[in-house]
């Protein structure tokens, strides 16, 4: 990671378009893994400014970036933004699945993560990303260090073998399972 971070801050120096500098590395990474491994996967994270062309939720969108990517992840869509287990504002909601729409209406899948433990709200978080068409996560630490006990089995299960992420209906996301208690 140390090495991708300073190849980013020289790239930065060039230039004072921070996207398109942002833009150009993902780029860059996604064709060298792709060129070693074909089905390596792009998924950057909490990126979504960088789908348009101006960084705004109803701008042009990047086409040769989106191209580069088959996933975008997104992180407090519906709860976790300013405090666990609270509700997202709902601007701030509406400003991220904006960009998330963006990624899906060009195949890109949208991964999302909400940081909740009331069963109600994780509940809600996975209810509204599968109206909307995204993959969710309620996780119920940030840490994400564990395998939340609810829901007892993994919200939309697919009982079938998953070759692409086209096919997934669910994720875990897990950091460092070391920390679990």
């Amino acid at each position: 990671m140390l090495l991708f971070t300073l190849a980013f801050l020289i790239l930065c120096r060039e230039s004072q378009d921070y996207r398109q500098d942002m833009r150009d590395f993902v780029q860059r990474i996604s064709s060298y893994a792709k060129a070693l491994v074909s089905d390596f996967l792009i998924i950057p994270q909490n990126g979504g400014e960088l789908l348009t062309v101006d960084g705004e939720e109803n701008g042009l969108p990047s086409e040769e970036y989106i191209t580069a990517l088959d996933g975008v992840g997104r992180e407090d869509l519906y709860y976790g933004y300013d405090n666990n287990n609270q509700p997202t504002p709902a601007i701030e909601t509406v400003y991220m699945e904006a960009f998330l729409d963006v990624a899906e209406a060009y195949g890109v899948e949208a991964l999302v993560t909400d940081y909740c433990w009331t069963q109600a709200y994780m509940d809600n978080s996975y209810g509204r990303s599968e109206i909307k068409g995204y993959i969710s996560f309620a996780a119920d630490f940030r840490e994400l260090h564990n395998i939340p006990v609810y829901p007892p089995n993994p919200y939309n299960v697919n009982p079938n073998d998953i070759i692409s992420l086209h096919q997934a209906r669910n994720f875990l996301y897990l950091l460092n399972p070391a920390l679990s208690p």
